[in-house]
């Protein structure tokens, strides 16, 4: 018999729905229960890698779970954040699995009788979260089984939707894009030696997971930021994700070389049809290359021979995300908080940073793009 984490919290912190019992489980977290979360997220191709054990045990997850019997069929990775409960670091929030068609109302339920906090922060929830009230686009409050629920859009994120094949995703981008790929990487096979990558296998994922490292860490430092491998915890959570994900094909790790040197590389994990990269890192010496461009490219058409139909190039509106073809794709704020002073307060607070923030938004220029 599957047995869940150590220790179910006693009641009012568990509860059964019908044929549901949900609860909260807290780390340290169970071989078996971590497996189970494995196996349940390679069967969810609405899952994202911020949903993976083997990136949320690096910040310290509290899982809100789910199961049918003995079998695990839901995960929702949340870690504590100024007295709530938000979703797990990462580009992506959003659970594994399902909890059937009335999702939000087990959850609100749930939540009622037994959140720790007055406050539940779902952020970066994508457009198909099966979590996501039936809405419009607009900012949304409603009462769902006596909690306050507000909906809200989040932020924008680019995506190439429908890749089919190499050929008509070449067809897709401008002919200036792909004259300026093929002519910036024959100046840099003439002016400073040949040109390869290689994708990370487990052999040579330490020597390749340092140099994403230290090209982006060198970057980013050279601009007076601390980069984000900076973050102990990410930089745990970006390998261990790794590691887990390259025996079955879906972490990517691209290095492009010149004259045998690393000048980039690129971080992408692949799952659902969906590649997302994640981050990247180039010698700033070989700028004038473009050699970030020429990752991107690698990426995509790495994605394409895989058989992925969607390249995400996940958070941030960059001008130069538009560039590839790309469609955004709203992601969405979900709020769940009790009728207490607290979670009253709360749910206000946030409705209102959202209102300023889509108002600074309609105001913002379009950022300039990256020079590589």
């Amino acid at each position: 018999m599957l047995q869940p984490a150590r220790a179910w919290v006693q009641l009012p912190n568990s509860m059964r729905d019908e044929d549901l019992r949900l609860a909260w489980v807290w780390p340290p977290f169970g071989d078996e229960f971590l497996q189970a979360w494995a196996d349940l997220y390679h069967c969810d191709p609405k899952a994202t890698p911020a949903q993976h054990p083997a990136w949320c045990t690096a910040f310290d997850a509290i899982i809100l779970a789910a199961y049918r019997g003995d079998q695990l069929v839901f995960v929702l990775p949340l870690q504590k954040h100024k007295g709530a409960l938000r979703t797990i670091t990462g580009d992506y929030g959003g659970c594994v699995g399902d909890l059937g068609p009335d999702a939000l109302q087990t959850l609100a339920r749930f939540l009622r009788a037994s959140s720790p906090t007055s406050l539940l922060d779902l952020r970066h929830l994508r457009f198909d979260s099966p979590l996501l009230p039936s809405t419009d686009e607009g900012i949304s409050k409603q009462t769902i089984e006596g909690m306050q629920v507000a909906a809200m859009p989040h932020q924008t994120f680019y995506r190439l939707e429908g890749l089919t094949d190499y050929q008509a995703f070449q067809a897709r981008i401008s002919a200036n894009l792909n004259r300026q790929l093929a002519y910036d990487m024959r100046r840099l096979g003439k002016e400073v030696g040949e040109v390869s990558h290689r994708i990370a296998t487990k052999e040579t994922l330490d020597q390749d997971f340092q140099t994403l490292v230290d090209l982006h860490q060198a970057r980013w430092q050279a601009r007076g930021k601390p980069g984000a491998f900076a973050n102990p915890s990410f930089k745990q959570a970006t390998r261990q994700l790794l590691e887990a994900l390259i025996p079955h094909g879906e972490g990517v790790l691209i290095t492009l070389r010149a004259a045998g040197k690393p000048i980039g590389a690129l971080l992408g994990y692949r799952h659902g049809g969906t590649f997302c990269y994640l981050t990247s890192g180039i010698d700033e010496s070989h700028a004038k290359y473009s050699p970030g461009k020429a990752l991107v490219h690698l990426a995509i058409k790495h994605a394409i021979e895989q058989g992925d139909h969607t390249f995400d190039f996940m958070l941030g509106e960059e001008a130069y995300k538009q560039r590839w073809g790309t469609t955004g794709r709203t992601t969405h704020r979900l709020i769940l908080a009790k009728k207490n002073i607290a979670g009253i307060l709360g749910v206000a607070a946030l409705i209102q940073k959202a209102k300023r923030g889509a108002k600074k938004a309609t105001a913002t220029q379009e950022p300039e793009a990256p020079s590589s």
